[in-house]
Parts: C-alpha cells; structure tokens; sequence
C-alpha cells in the first residue's frame, strides 16, 4: 500500500462540517461522493441556470474529473478550499454543492457565491438555510471580505428568492449577457455588504 493509499485511508467519512445545521451540512469533498453527487446533479432542471462548465448530463466521468480536482485542492495547504458539499444523513450522502469565487486585483475584499442543490430537496428550505449559514461563515473565516456577490439568470425564480431572503439586494441587470441553450438570457447582478448582513441578524 502506497503514502497516497495510506492517507486516503486515513480521511475521515464524512469529513468534519464547516457548518451543521439540524438535517444539513456543509463539508469538504470526499472521495465516496462521486454517486451521489452525480445523482443529484444530472438533471437539466439544475443545468439550465448553471454555466457550460457544469455538464449535462452530468456523468460519472464528468463528476469524477471535478472531484478529483476538489480533492487536490484539499490535499494542497497552499491552496484556498473554495468549494464543498451539501450533505444529509448526518453528512454521509451530497445532495449539491456550493462555493466561492475569490475575487483579484482591485476586487481582492470580494468574492462571488454560488450553489445548486438536488431537485428531491427543493421547497424544504434547505437552500435558504445552508446559504445564510455560509454567508456568516465567510465573513467570519476571512476577514478582508466586504462584499459578497451572486449571479443568477433572469427567469430563476427560486434561486432569486433564496438569495433575497438572505439578504442580498439585485444590483443590476447585464441584458441578453448569457447564451445558453440556443436562446439569450439576461444575467441578474446581486450583492450583499458585510455591514448590511450584520445588521439584518
């Protein structure tokens, strides 16, 4: 048994919540996600509002190229864990995903958010909970962020719901922004100050 087998071994399942909420959590990747993930992510219901790179339909090669590459990042102490899972059963089963895209530059005290979640778990709340829980969890874990975005195509009713009920506000509307599946979409700009949401708690 190779050091790679040995510390696979050792990773705990699932892996310690960056966030625990009473029938949902929020985790590291794991190795043994790949399934249920995939699972949950096939499903032209979610790839309809998700960018090209999230694929439909969602294979196990597709699934298995995007957890390897989230298991690197967690294997590598210089780099930043942006992405994690949305889990049930006490943690043991994904059911989606959510994430942050660090700004650069003169946008460095920024960072984008997005999520999706499994069609079985919608109109649970789920979605609004693990959302508002990571919103707190970012500002908390770094401190140099001021502002929080989101951006969600226009006709995403659900999604637009969830983020309003956390807190951020439509910022702007970038018209027929988007082509996907053959049509134009116009892209909805949301944001949230850090002042805004600790003032709303």
């Amino acid at each position: 048994m190779d050091d790679a087998q040995n510390l696979e071994n050792l990773t705990p399942f699932p892996p310690l919540p960056i966030i625990a909420l009473e029938n949902v959590v929020v985790r590291p990747y794991h190795r043994t996600d790949l399934k249920s993930m995939c699972h949950h992510a096939d499903n032209p219901k979610i790839a309809q509002w998700m960018t090209n790179m999230f694929p439909s339909p969602y294979t196990l090669e597709a699934g298995q190229i995007w957890l390897d590459m989230k298991l690197d990042e967690i294997s590598d102490a210089s780099k930043m864990q942006t992405d994690f899972i949305i889990a049930v059963d006490e943690g043991k089963t994904s059911i989606g995903g959510i994430g942050l895209k660090p700004g650069s530059d003169v946008e460095e005290r920024y960072m984008e958010v997005g999520y999706w979640i499994g069609e079985e778990f919608w109109g649970r709340g789920l979605a609004t909970a693990v959302l508002r829980a990571f919103v707190q969890w970012t500002f908390t874990e770094h401190q140099n962020i001021e502002r929080l975005g989101a951006r969600t195509y226009d006709g995403n009713e659900a999604s637009l719901k969830v983020l309003k009920k956390v807190g951020f506000i439509h910022e702007g509307t970038l018209r027929k922004h988007v082509w996907k599946n053959g049509a134009f979409k116009d892209l909805l700009m949301l944001g949230l100050l850090r002042e805004d949401f600790e003032a709303s708690k």
